[in-house]
C-alpha cells in the first residue's frame, strides 16, 4: 500500500458551524487515544523486538528483523495483581470487533502475551499473494473486563518473497471494523464527532505533537541542539521505528494531521512549537500549516482558521527538559553578549528565563505572519505562564524592546485547574473543586489587569479538573465519572472565569485513561459522550457569555469616590522597585475624566507614588512625609478614561518607602462624565452629534454603525469589511470643509475586532463607498497607517507609520491638493506619516472614520480633543472645553479642575487658600490664543497673568492682571500660540482660595 494513495484525497467534510457571536469562547485540549485514528498501527506505534533477538528497523522506519506488536488498553496497574491504587470499576474502553491487518512481505503471525485473562485476540484468514508481495489477515479483540492486551508477533519475517526469513516487513496495517480496507480516512467517525458535535473554538495539540518530550537531557536532541527540517520530525509516511534514528520524532501525529483537523473541523488550531527547532524548522512548519502537502491533499489550513502559536509548554516548569534547555539558552546569550534580555542590567535566572520565552514567542510568531503574509489576524502568539507570577517584567521587557506587547503578541495564557482540598466523598470533592475554583478567581482577575494593562487577550491555556494521588483515590474516581461535575465545570467558567473577564479558554483534556495519575478527560472513552463533564462543556456553550463583572467600578455620580481598603490586615510597605505595588482593574461605564489618590504617608523625602495607566505615564502622587500624620497626596492624579476596561498599575519611585496603613485607601473621584457607554444602535445624522456633525455609514456593512458626542468625547462603532481597495465600508462621524483645513484628533481607546481595524481622521471628497479620500488611521495590529485613493474608484495606497496604540493623536491636513497624515504620541510634537497629492472638489467632508474589518461585528473606538480648523467646518468653539486640566491644587474632591472646562456654570474648580495656585488645560494641539473669558465664583483673584507653552514646562505670559475685581472677566486682543494655556494666580481677592466657575479660551 502507498502512503500517499492512503492520505491523498479532496477533503469535503460537513463540519460544526461556528459558534454564534456572544457565545463563550471555549477550546479543547485535544487527544488521541486507542479510539482516535482508523488505523491502529497508526494510533498506538508500539513495535518492539521478540525475545532476544535485536530489533532494527530500516531508514523509513520499518523493522528489518522480527518484531512484536502490542495493544495495551487495560486499566493502570492491570498488570499489577496486588496494586490498590486502581480504578474502582475497572474501566477500559472497548476495542472488540474484527480487523483487517496487511502488510507488505510475509511473516509468521502470532497472537501472545503473559497476561491470558485480557488477551481476547485471534488472528485468521491468514493469506498471502504473491504477485502483490501482500499478506494479510482478520484479527479479532474480545472485550475482556478490565481491558485488553493483545500481543501479535511477527517471526520469520521477509520483505520480499526471496529474502531470508527475519528480515522485516513494511506498511503494516491494521483497519477499524466498520471501514473499508482501503479507506482514505484517517480519524475515527467517533472522534470527528467530538470535534465538529460541539462548539469548540479552538483545539489545542501540545500533547499529541509530543511538545514536552523535546530536548532529552542525554538525547541527541539535548542542548544545545537545534531542530532541523525535514529530518528531524515525524513524518506521515513513515514507519513507527522511525523515532529510533531520527531526531524530533515525539507525539501521536505528525504535523500533516493537524491540517486535516483543521480542514475537517473547521475550528482555530493552537500548536505548540519544540523548544529546540531552529529558525528554519519554524519557518517550514509555517509554510507546510499554509500550503500543505501531498499527505494533506497539497491543500494548507483553511482561511477562516485562526493560528494560536505557543513556544513549547510551561516553560517554567523545570519538570519538562524545555525548562532547563531555555534557561541555559538564556544563560548563554547574556554570557555572549549583544543580548536585550539583560537590557537594564538584571541577570538573573528567573528575569532571563522568561524574557527568553517572551523573545523567542514574537520571533515565531513574526516568522509565521511572515508565511501567511498575514495582516496581525490570523497568527495569534501566545505566552504560557500557569500563575503569571513573571509576566509583568516580561512583558514590560517586551514594550520596552519591541514596543506595544499588543502589537507582536496575543495574549497571555494560565492554567485554571481546581483540585479539592477534601477528598473524603464524592461530594465533598465537588464542593471542594468549586471552592478552589473561587480560589482561582483572584489569578483570573490578576491574568485580565495585567493583559488589559499590556492591551492583550487574557486565556487558559488548560484548565479543567485536577484530582491526582493515591490519597481517598476511589472517590476521586467516582467524582470524575459524577453528573455533579456538570455544576462544578460550569460554576467555574459561567461564575469566575468569564466574569473576570477571561476570553478563551482551553480544557484539559478530551479523552484520557483515569489513574492516580489524574483524572484529565471529560471521559475515559470516546463513546461517553454524556458525562458531567461532558455535559458541563454543552451548558457553557449554550450559555450566553458572561458579562464581566470584575474590577473597581467608578461612581457615575461626578464628584464622588470609590475606595479600596487596605487588606492585608496590617500595614503594607510599598518598596520601591520595578515591580508594581497594586495592579488594579478600572470597569469603567461611562467615558470621562477620573481622579486618583492614596491614603497613607512618605517615609523618606523624594519618594513618590507613579500612576501607570494602560502602560502609559498618568502621573505621580506624593504622600503626606513622616512624621505627618497619613493623609491623601495633596493633588489626585487625573485618569481620562474611555468606556470599557483599564489598568492602574502603582510604582513607588525614590529613596524610600511609601507606607499603606491598616486604614489606607486608595480613592477614585469621578471629576467629568463624558457620556454612556452604550452606543446609539443605528445612525441618526445630526441627532446625536453636535451641529454641524452628522454621521453615517459608507459603502456596504454588516452592521449598522453610530456615533454619538457628549462633552467633547465622540463614540463611533463602525463595522465593514475595510477602508481599501476600490470600495470602502465603515461608520463616518463628519461635517463640511471648503477648501484647506485640518482635523486632528486624540483616540482614546480603539477595539480590537481585527489587526487591521482602523480609527482615524479622514478628509472625503464624496460620501459614496469609492470616493477619493486621505486617512491617517491607527490600527490595533499594524500600527499607523496613511492610506489614500487618489482617483474614483481606483486602488487604495498606503504608508506605515511607527507602531503605537490607543491613546495616541493622529492629524490630517489639506493645503490645495495635498494632503498629509501625521501622528503625535502628546498633541504637541508631530511626525509626518506620509504626504500624497489627491485632487478633490473644494467642498469635501472631514471627519472621523472607523471600520472593524469585519462585517459581522461592530468596532467601538473613542475619540477626543477633536477639532476642525478651515473654513466651513462649523461655529469656532471654545477651545478649553471637557479639555484635560490640572490644577496645583483642590478645596476637595468635589471642585476638582475638570469643572471648570466642563460647560456648566453651576459647578466649579476651587483651591486651597494659599498663595500662588494655578489652573492649567491641554488643548490637546497647538493654537493661536485670541481671548479668555474667567467666570470667577466669590473667592476671585486679583493678580494672575495668563500663560500659553507647547510643552507644559516654559510658559510664556500673553496677559497681565494686577487689579482684578472677580465677577466675568473677558480678556480679548491676546496674542500668543501653545498647546497648553494656564492662569497663574498670585493674589487673591479674598480670604479663601481661588475658584473657578468657567476657564474658557477661544482662538485658531
Amino acid at each position: 500500500m502507498s502512503f500517499i494513495a492512503y492520505r491523498s484525497f479532496t477533503i469535503q467534510p460537513s463540519y460544526a458551524t461556528a459558534a454564534p457571536v456572544g457565545t463563550p469562547p471555549l477550546g479543547l485540549n485535544v487527544d488521541f487515544n486507542e479510539q482516535s485514528l482508523v488505523d491502529m498501527i497508526q494510533n498506538n506505534q508500539r513495535f518492539e523486538q521478540v525475545g532476544s533477538t535485536p530489533l532494527t528497523e530500516d531508514s523509513n522506519g520499518w523493522p528489518t528483523s522480527d518484531f512484536q506488536w502490542t495493544e495495551d488498553n487495560r486499566y493502570t496497574f492491570a498488570w499489577n495483581s496486588s496494586a490498590t491504587n486502581i480504578d474502582p470499576l475497572k474501566n477500559a474502553t472497548d476495542l472488540s470487533g474484527t480487523y483487517k491487518l496487511s502488510f507488505t512481505g510475509q511473516a509468521v503471525l502470532t497472537a501472545a502475551g503473559d497476561d491470558p485473562a485480557h488477551q481476547a485476540t485471534t488472528i485468521s484468514n491468514q493469506s498471502y499473494s504473491s504477485s502483490t508481495n501482500t499478506t494479510t489477515a482478520d484479527v479479532t479483540f474480545g472485550n475482556p473486563p478490565g481491558g485488553l492486551i493483545s500481543v501479535i508477533t511477527f517471526t520469520q519475517t521477509k520483505r520480499n518473497n526471496t529474502d531470508s526469513p527475519g528480515t522485516g516487513v513494511t506498511n503494516v496495517q491494521l483497519i477499524r471494523p466498520g471501514y473499508a480496507t482501503n479507506t482514505t480516512q484517517v480519524f475515527t467517525t467517533t472522534w470527528l464527532h467530538s470535534i465538529n458535535n460541539y462548539q469548540w473554538t479552538a483545539l489545542r495539540f501540545m500533547d499529541s505533537l509530543g511538545t514536552n518530550n523535546y530536548a532529552q537531557p542525554g538525547s541527541g536532541e539535548a542542548y544545545p541542539y537545534r531542530l532541523q527540517w525535514p529530518t528531524d520530525r515525524m513524518q506521515p509516511n513513515e514507519g513507527p521505528l522511525y523515532g529510533s534514528n531520527h531526531k524530533g520524532v515525539h507525539g501521536t501525529i505528525p504535523w500533516e494531521d493537524v491540517i486535516l483537523v483543521a480542514q475537517l473541523t473547521h475550528k482555530d488550531i493552537w500548536i505548540n512549537i519544540p523548544v529546540n527547532a531552529s529558525d528554519d524548522y519554524v519557518t517550514q512548519v509555517a509554510n507546510l500549516l499554509k500550503n500543505g502537502n501531498a499527505a494533506t491533499g497539497n491543500q494548507g489550513i483553511p482561511s477562516d482558521v485562526h493560528v494560536y502559536v505557543e513556544y513549547s509548554n510551561e516553560m517554567w516548569h523545570y519538570g519538562f527538559p524545555q525548562g532547563p534547555w531555555n534557561l541555559q539558552a538564556a544563560q548563554d546569550e547574556v554570557k555572549a553578549g549583544g543580548t536585550n534580555l539583560n537590557y537594564d542590567g538584571k541577570t538573573d535566572d528567573d528575569t532571563i528565563r522568561f524574557r527568553r520565552i517572551a523573545k523567542r514567542t514574537i520571533e515565531i510568531g513574526k516568522q509565521f505572519e511572515t508565511v501567511f503574509s498575514d495582516n496581525g489576524s490570523r497568527i495569534r502568539p501566545v505566552i504560557n505562564n500557569a500563575s503569571v507570577n513573571n509576566d509583568v517584567d516580561m512583558l514590560q521587557y517586551v514594550s520596552d524592546n519591541y514596543g506595544a506587547p499588543g502589537s507582536v503578541l496575543y495574549g497571555i495564557s494560565q492554567t485554571g485547574y481546581y483540585t479539592s482540598a477534601d477528598s473524603s466523598s464524592v461530594s465533598a470533592i465537588l464542593n471542594g473543586e468549586k471552592t478552589a475554583s473561587d480560589n482561582n478567581a483572584s489569578g483570573y482577575l490578576l491574568s485580565r489587569t495585567i493583559a488589559t494593562y499590556f492591551g492583550l487577550h487574557s486565556l487558559v491555556y488548560e484548565g479543567g479538573q485536577d484530582e491526582e494521588g493515591d490519597t481517598n483515590l476511589s472517590n476521586k474516581f467516582y467524582a470524575a465519572r459524577d453528573p455533579g461535575m456538570q455544576d462544578v465545570e460550569a460554576h467555574d467558567l459561567l461564575n469566575n472565569w468569564y466574569p473576570n473577564g477571561g476570553e478563551l479558554y482551553m480544557q484539559f483534556a478530551e479523552v484520557t485513561h483515569y489513574s492516580t495519575y489524574g483524572m484529565w478527560g471529560l471521559s475515559d472513552d470516546l463513546n461517553i459522550q454524556n458525562s458531567g463533564k461532558w455535559n458541563g462543556m454543552v451548558q457553557v456553550m449554550n450559555a450566553s457569555l458572561p458579562a464581566v463583572t470584575a474590577g473597581l467600578v467608578p461612581s457615575s455620580t461626578v464628584g464622588q469616590a470609590v475606595t479600596i481598603a487596605e487588606t492585608s490586615g496590617g500595614t503594607d510597605y510599598i518598596t520601591p522597585g520595578t515591580s508594581p505595588w497594586k495592579e488594579l482593574l478600572l470597569r469603567v461605564s461611562q467615558s470621562g475624566t477620573y481622579s486618583i489618590n492614596i491614603f497613607g504617608h512618605q517615609e523618606q523625602s523624594g519618594a513618590v507614588e507613579r500612576v501607570m495607566l494602560d502602560n502609559n505615564k498618568a502621573g505621580t502622587l506624593s504622600m503626606p512625609l513622616y512624621p505627618a500624620a497619613d493623609g491623601y497626596a495633596p493633588q489626585d492624579v487625573t485618569l481620562s478614561l474611555s468606556a470599557g476596561l483599564h489598568a492602574v498599575f502603582i510604582y513607588v519611585d525614590g529613596p524610600g518607602r511609601g507606607v499603606f496603613p491598616s486604614n489606607g485607601t486608595i480613592r477614585l473621584t469621578t471629576q467629568n462624565i463624558s457620556g454612556s457607554s452604550t452606543p446609539t444602535p443605528t445612525p441618526t445624522p445630526g441627532g446625536s452629534l453636535p451641529s454641524p456633525w452628522q454621521n453615517q455609514d459608507i459603502g456596504s456593512v454588516g452592521l449598522a454603525g453610530s456615533a454619538t458626542a457628549n462633552n467633547g468625547s465622540f463614540t463611533v462603532n463602525g463595522s465593514g469589511n475595510d477602508i481599501w481597495d476600490t470600495a470602502d465600508a465603515f461608520q463616518y462621524a463628519y461635517q463640511p470643509l471648503n477648501g484647506d483645513g485640518t482635523i486632528v484628533a486624540r483616540i482614546d481607546s480603539q477595539q480590537n475586532t481585527d489587526g487591521w481595524a482602523k480609527a482615524g481622521v479622514m478628509i472625503r471628497e464624496s460620501l459614496s463607498a469609492t470616493s477619493t479620500h486621505a486617512l491617517m488611521a491607527l490600527t490595533p495590529g499594524n500600527g499607523t497607517v496613511f492610506q489614500r485613493r487618489t482617483s474614483t474608484g481606483g486602488g487604495s495606497s498606503s504608508t506605515a507609520g511607527a507602531t503605537a496604540t490607543a491613546p495616541s493623536w493622529v492629524k490630517l491636513q489639506r493645503a490645495g491638493s495635498t494632503f498629509t497624515g501625521s501622528l503625535s504620541s502628546d498633541g504637541s510634537n508631530w511626525t509626518v506619516v506620509g504626504s500624497d497629492t489627491i485632487s478633490m472638489a473644494t467642498n469635501v467632508y472631514v471627519g472621523l472614520a472607523v471600520t472593524a474589518h469585519n462585517n459581522s461585528v461592530l468596532n467601538t473606538t473613542t475619540f477626543s480633543q477633536v477639532s476642525v480648523t478651515g473654513s466651513g467646518s462649523g461655529t469656532p468653539s471654545n477651545l478649553s472645553q471637557n479639555k484635560p486640566t490640572t490644577a496645583s491644587s483642590i478645596e476637595n474632591s468635589g471642585v476638582g479642575p475638570g469643572y471648570a472646562v466642563d460647560g456648566n456654570q453651576s459647578t466649579r474648580w476651587s483651591s486651597l487658600y494659599s498663595d500662588p495656585q494655578w489652573l492649567q488645560v491641554d488643548l490637546g494641539a497647538t493654537h493661536q490664543i485670541r481671548e479668555v473669558k474667567l467666570f470667577w465664583e466669590t473667592a476671585y483673584g486679583k493678580a494672575y497673568q495668563i500663560q500659553v507653552s507647547n510643552d507644559g514646562s516654559t510658559w510664556t505670559t500673553i496677559s497681565t492682571q494686577s487689579n482684578g475685581s472677580g465677577g466675568n472677566e473677558d480678556l480679548t486682543g491676546l496674542t500668543g500660540s501653545g498647546r497648553y494655556v494656564r492662569i497663574y494666580a498670585t493674589q487673591r481677592g479674598t480670604s479663601w482660595g481661588y475658584s473657578l466657575y468657567e476657564f474658557q479660551v477661544f482662538g485658531v
